[in-house]
């Protein structure tokens, strides 16, 4: 089925709120997305970040690639590598990404979960 144009609203969380949980809940539970206010992160951290993003996605295929994601859930995937909605597309996802999460301890990275967990991967030229 096609989302209609009320689920494509995306929200906004505001932590500073009271109820920013609740909202938070409802987002994930409608849209399944949403942005956040009053984060608490400096706005000097952010632009930091956009400015690195930028430069690694316009960094070549062949050197964003030594860092591919394939096989686990860390690292780069290129442009059409993922389909998100597999029952209405099969050409892939017209996106590029990066996945990182926070840094593992050695015995996170054994057993059932080690492949949705996994070591960040990182290029020396970002």
């Amino acid at each position: 089925h096609r989302l209609s144009a009320a689920r494509m609203f995306v929200p906004t969380v505001d932590l500073s709120r009271a109820d920013a949980a609740d909202v938070l809940r409802r987002a994930l539970h409608t849209s399944g997305f949403f942005y956040l206010a009053h984060d608490g992160v400096d706005d000097g951290v952010i632009e930091d970040m956009r400015a690195k993003s930028k430069a690694f996605f316009a960094l070549d295929v062949n050197v964003k690639s030594r860092i591919d994601a394939a096989g686990s859930s860390r690292g780069w995937t290129r442009m059409r590598a993922e389909t998100l909605d597999a029952a209405h597309s099969s050409a892939g996802d017209s996106k590029e990404g990066v996945y990182i999460g926070r840094e593992c301890a050695s015995e996170e990275l054994e057993g059932d979960y080690a492949t949705l967990v996994g070591r960040n991967k990182w290029l020396d030229e970002t």
